[in-house]
């Protein structure tokens, strides 16, 4: 019995003191070049940028790009389609002025806004 008592604590011991051994690995991290968004005032040259790049032209608002290697393709319009010319939208002139009430909080003409 004083036999196994012993194996016991010594195969403890045993456990106790191993060491794990910690693999190094190597690693290589390869960070590609990044794309840019270029602007100016109309069309890209042609030999502005690389491929992948985009061009915004702030003039015209047309967006080109991807850029590639045949060039900057066509550009898209980023306006929006012609609105209504608003006149018939108010003008702020008889708008009702917020004030704070007597409670502290507010109003907005006789609403109180609970702020």
């Amino acid at each position: 019995m004083r036999k196994m008592l012993w194996l016991g604590v010594l195969g403890c011991f045993l456990l106790l003191t191993a060491q794990c051994t910690k693999v190094i690995e190597e690693r290589i991290y390869t960070q590609l070049p990044a794309n840019v968004i270029l602007s100016g005032d109309g069309a890209p040259a042609l030999n502005l940028g690389k491929v992948g790049d985009y061009y915004l032209d702030v003039t015209n608002t047309n967006l080109y790009g991807a850029k590639t290697a045949e060039g900057w393709g066509t550009p898209i319009s980023l306006k929006g389609l012609p609105g209504n010319d608003g006149t018939n939208g108010t003008n702020g002139t008889n708008g009702v002025t917020p004030h704070i009430g007597n409670n502290g909080n507010w109003f907005i003409g006789t609403r109180d806004t609970g702020i």
